[in-house]
């Protein structure tokens, strides 16, 4: 059986005849309209789906955007009958909505903060390493200096006994 779309071999040329005449639902119809999409760049896709030209350009006059909003809505109807509902929603969140850009660059930044936290940790773990290493050495040589410090004063003592017994042996 032929589809009424069989002639055409383009979106744009489907998505005008779409908005012309309507969807056509029969299968074969569907069929050659999933052929289309199929052949059709992903890029000019997610064009048409945010109301751009198939070359990503956005519509300047008011005529040309109310022109872009009929074909945005002409190319999710013929998507909703060749994909299906779910795939469609998810086509439509992806690359359609306002806030697409925001979203896809904060996703961006949560990978790239995620990336910092992992590096940031890793720091963290080797400084509280080289700390308590630190901390330790420390420790030690508060001891050896206790050490010194002791020492010192007990030759400082034997030093004062040496001169003061010199000057007593000195007075006789």
């Amino acid at each position: 059986m032929e589809s009424k779309y069989d002639s055409i071999k383009y979106l744009p040329a489907l998505i005008q005849d779409v908005r012309q005449n309507g969807v056509l639902v029969d299968a074969d119809s569907i069929l050659r309209m999933h052929d289309i999409i199929k052949h059709t760049a992903t890029d000019t896709l997610i064009h048409f789906a945010a109301g751009k030209d198939m070359f990503g350009e956005t519509p300047k006059s008011e005529e040309e955007k109310s022109e872009a909003h009929f074909k945005q809505n002409a190319l999710f109807a013929i998507l909703f009958h060749v994909w299906g509902w779910e795939r469609t929603a998810e086509f439509y969140l992806l690359h359609a909505t306002p806030g697409k850009k925001t979203i896809q660059k904060l996703q961006e930044e949560n990978a790239s903060l995620q990336t910092q936290i992992k590096l940031l940790r890793k720091t963290l773990s080797t400084s509280s390493s080289d700390l308590t290493k630190l901390t330790q050495e420390n420790e030690l040589l508060s001891e050896t200096i206790c050490q010194k410090d002791e020492e010192i004063t007990r030759l400082k003592a034997q030093m004062f006994d040496l001169i003061t017994k010199g000057e007593k042996q000195g007075e006789k």
